[in-house]
């Protein structure tokens, strides 16, 4: 739903595509001027994921023993340490999407994966009851395996919401940034935004 059919200000947002600690894009920016001019900016904190390695799509933390040398917590850093942000003007990009990947054997082994609706992977796999939840306690981040057929797949559950939410509150961030709705939305479910859900009532209670 666009935020003109609810008749909302239209906020001054730049959504910048940020790779860890590193000055991939962000370098090409002004901040502390363009922090004058926008309400907040919205770093793109995902797409860490791989269609060869099974890997985390947006972990917390790094976990490079299995291939996640960027993540999160990195691109948070850089933006209120190494360039000066006001944490009240930086939502945290989430995602509702996430990776399926075949011939999974373990975090970071070689694997054909590639990115799909959390949705689409939640109906497909994790609603059948044929997976089990599992957890990478360096990355801070669920993932689920099926041992018989060899598959895995990663995105933010209900869990990771919740540490994610207290992560931005600890850092006394704005909130998050969703990319993108329609990929959460179940149509027929009780709750047809039951990540919206949770990530809602993580960052706003």
């Amino acid at each position: 739903m666009q935020d003109a059919a609810l008749n909302w200000p239209k906020p001054n947002q730049l959504t910048i595509k940020t790779k860890g600690l590193k000055d991939w894009a962000a370098k090409y920016y002004d901040l502390a001027s363009l922090a004058k001019c926008v309400d907040w900016f919205s770093p793109m904190t995902y797409e860490y994921g791989s269609d060869t390695q099974a890997i985390i799509n947006a972990p917390l933390y790094e976990n490079s023993a299995i291939g996640n040398t960027n993540a999160v917590d990195d691109a948070i850093t850089y933006y209120l340490s190494a360039r000066g942000v006001n944490p009240l003007q930086l939502a945290m990009g989430v995602p509702f999407y996430g990776w399926q990947y075949k011939n999974y054997s373990a975090l970071g082994v070689a694997a054909s994966g590639g990115a799909r609706a959390t949705k689409d992977l939640y109906n497909d796999n994790i609603k059948g009851g044929t997976f089990t939840q599992m957890w990478d306690a360096t990355s801070q981040h669920t993932y689920y395996v099926n041992n018989s057929t060899g598959m895995m797949v990663v995105y933010d559950d209900t869990k990771d919401f919740v540490t994610k939410s207290a992560y931005i509150k600890a850092k006394g961030l704005k909130g998050a940034m969703i990319w993108e709705l329609s990929r959460g939305f179940v149509s027929g479910a009780t709750d047809p935004n039951p990540w919206l859900t949770a990530l809602g009532t993580g960052v706003l209670k």
